[in-house]
């Protein structure tokens, strides 16, 4: 397990709920920001962030805006995208991009936890090497 690091969730208020419970057993801090300059921001200012977790369209950005935003920030942070349908040609774009993994709703607790936390020790991971 990695040390502590935080979360952030990128989308509106509606989606919210459903995750924050789900990561809320994880040792993680959840911070949240509603568009991409605003997840930026975060970002930048919280360097615990190790794991991204983005809705598909942001109203000032899609999610691949962010990955390569943030990957300039901070190459090594993993890059989650919610799909609301577990859209195959979302994740193969995802993936193709070089974002971590796809999290399709309705969100499972089991799954939001395996995918967040892979995401977080593979960041570690490349950390400790880098």
């Amino acid at each position: 397990m990695p040390e502590p690091f935080a979360v952030l969730l990128v989308m509106g208020p509606d989606r919210l709920p459903h995750l924050m419970r789900a990561l809320q057993p994880m040792d993680a801090e959840v911070v949240t920001a509603a568009t991409c300059d605003e997840a930026l921001e975060v970002f930048r200012r919280d360097g615990r962030v190790r794991v991204l977790v983005t809705a598909p369209n942001l109203p000032d950005a899609a999610w691949s805006d962010l990955l390569h935003a943030a990957r300039e920030v901070r190459p090594e942070a993993k890059v989650v995208v919610c799909s609301p349908l577990g859209d195959a040609r979302l994740w193969i774009d995802v993936l193709e991009a070089g974002g971590f993994d796809v999290l399709a709703e309705p969100f499972v607790g089991w799954e939001v936890k395996r995918i967040v936390l892979s995401a977080a020790n593979r960041c570690a991971a490349a950390l400790a090497t880098g």
